[in-house]
């Protein structure tokens, strides 16, 4: 894909129609670069598509309407103004089913890089905009606005709504989650942290010893005898000693008659 065709389908997707892919702009101008790259997973068109294409289309000169930076996206122009609405009574929110336990008890707060929480006025699109999640069942929760009398909302897009309070429990209508699904994920959860702790383990200091000398300490025991190459085959009589400095010196003179004979002239010459 040519960079300039490229820059008009960001310009689209970004501030053209924004809501069509379930993105929308922070009070600061500014949007997570993860969010926006999900939106381009979902397009097999654009699954190519990284933060050097960004960069390369700004090298270029082609004209975007943001830049990057700090892994965030930030707009070129003041961010938009949504508008106050009064919402349709029902909206819907998807949650990994591992969210479910927490949001029973505490709500649904605001992400702490985001300005908003979106909602949904489809239960369906709910699901095709929330967070990626790794094969877990999305739970779709279903919002009362009748009871936040006090919530702003603002609209973002046809079916796209926002807030910048927190969802309360007592607003939120949660489908019942069987203790067995639960269990399950929790087992997951916990092999995977196993798992992620065997391989921390694996690349640590004390089983992948980085000098000889840290293998030669590992080795020694109390009472015992270094269990190297050269120690196995000496104890089993595969080598041969290596001869000390006091042999070699003594071989380096020659054979017995050559040195008898010069101990007989030294005698000579005392004479």
């Amino acid at each position: 894909m040519k960079p300039q065709q490229l820059a008009k389908i960001l310009r689209t997707i970004t501030v053209v129609n924004p809501a069509e892919y379930g993105l929308f702009w922070d009070k600061d101008g500014s949007m997570p670069w993860k969010e926006f790259l999900w939106v381009l997973q979902r397009q097999e068109e654009l699954r190519f598509v990284r933060e050097s294409h960004i960069k390369e289309i700004e090298l270029s000169g082609l004209d975007l309407p943001f830049f990057l930076e700090e892994s965030r996206l930030k707009l070129k122009t003041a961010p938009p103004i949504y508008p106050a609405v009064t919402p349709p009574e029902r909206l819907f929110i998807a949650i990994p089913l591992r969210g479910v336990p927490f949001v029973q008890k505490k709500g649904i707060f605001i992400p702490s890089n985001r300005s908003y929480i979106a909602l949904w006025s489809n239960p369906q699109e709910s699901i095709v905009m929330m967070k990626p999640s790794a094969d877990e069942k999305p739970v779709v929760v279903t919002v009362n606005t009748e009871n936040l009398p006090e919530h702003s909302f603002y609209k973002a897009g046809e079916r796209l709504f926002l807030t910048d309070l927190p969802l309360p429990p007592d607003c939120l209508i949660i489908p019942p989650v069987s203790e067995k699904e639960l269990e399950e994920l929790r087992e997951i959860k916990k092999e995977k942290a196993q798992r992620e702790k065997i391989k921390a383990m694996s690349g640590t200091s004390y089983l992948q010893p980085t000098s000889h000398k840290e293998k030669v300490s590992e080795g020694k025991m109390s009472g015992s005898f270094l269990l190297t190459v050269e120690a196995f085959k000496k104890q089993f009589g595969m080598t041969e000693d290596t001869p000390d400095k006091k042999s070699d010196k003594k071989r380096s003179k020659g054979p017995d008659w050559k040195r008898e004979a010069r101990k007989i002239r030294k005698t000579k010459r005392s004479i």
